[in-house]
């Protein structure tokens, strides 16, 4: 498990940068990208406990009592240019990219879907459909000629085909990336480089709360109520997810935090196990 190198997409803040700190702290090398590159720098250095970073980003954590490798970069997902050069970059940094963590992304505004505004497309479909394919194009080519490396997608909101009301443009975006995933892993059988999927759940992230804070306080206390019982914060999730994506073993798996199940018995729990991640 430890040694690995590992670039993680949209690293700078909520689950991809819980993520990012959760495989440092197994021993892999990691980097990560942001829009700015003064974004990714500020988040190394929260994340490396406000230790200054040399030109490696190579700092001592004396508490793990191991060298800690964490190194920022700047990508913008929406542009194919910007990802070739972070992949020269991310290599020069830590060698073969053993494994890509395509976490970036946006959400929607909340509009039904005739009022979408054109921006928001293309936003949205910009960096949550088009940027991972643009990934892909810009990393997998060098992974192939290896003959070794992973890529994991973060699945969300509209993955499984689940529908709700105002998220259409983004639960469409998650959708298509469901599909092209799955039709990535397909072809890449036997390549040696295999693709699989995360399925985090419902975490209480910058976005998640973003679009919360803009809802009537009607819709507000009803989706809190909610999220008191689904959500997780992106810690939680990140720690187990962290060490089941760097073990290695098969092609084309979907890691999922909340299973039907689980869900279920949140449900069943929630009238005697009172969860207050979020005060309505």
């Amino acid at each position: 498990m430890k040694g690995k190198n590992i670039l993680v997409l949209g690293g700078t803040r909520g689950f991809g940068y819980e993520l990012a700190k959760e495989f440092a702290r197994l021993g892999a090398r990691v980097a990560i990208s942001g829009r700015r590159l003064a974004d990714a720098e500020n988040a190394a250095r929260r994340a490396l406990q406000e230790r200054p970073i040399s030109g490696s980003a190579r700092v001592e954590d004396s508490a793990e009592a191991a060298t800690v490798v964490l190194i920022p970069l700047e990508a913008d997902i929406q542009s194919f240019e910007s990802l070739a050069a972070l992949r020269f970059a991310a290599e020069a940094a830590l060698g073969s990219i053993d494994t890509l963590v395509v976490n970036a992304g946006v959400s929607q505004i909340p509009a039904k879907a005739w009022n979408a505004e054109p921006s928001d497309v293309d936003r949205v479909l910009a960096t949550d459909l088009r940027g991972p394919m643009f990934a892909v194009r810009a990393f997998m080519p060098a992974m192939l000629d290896r003959g070794s490396g992973s890529i994991w997608f973060v699945e969300g909101l509209g993955s499984n085909g689940m529908m709700v009301d105002r998220y259409a443009l983004y639960g469409s975006s998650k959708r298509g990336l469901a599909y092209y995933w799955r039709a990535l892993a397909r072809e890449a059988a036997g390549t040696g480089v295999t693709i699989h999927a995360l399925s985090p759940g419902m975490m209480l992230t910058d976005f998640l709360m973003d679009n919360l804070n803009r809802e009537s306080p009607e819709r507000r206390a009803k989706t809190v109520k909610l999220y008191n019982i689904l959500a997780d914060r992106p810690e939680t999730v990140a720690r187990f997810a962290a060490p089941r994506m760097l073990a290695e073993g098969g092609n084309g798996r979907l890691l999922s935090w909340l299973t039907g199940p689980k869900s279920a018995l949140r449900f069943m729990a929630a009238p005697f196990r009172r969860r207050r991640l979020l005060e309505a």
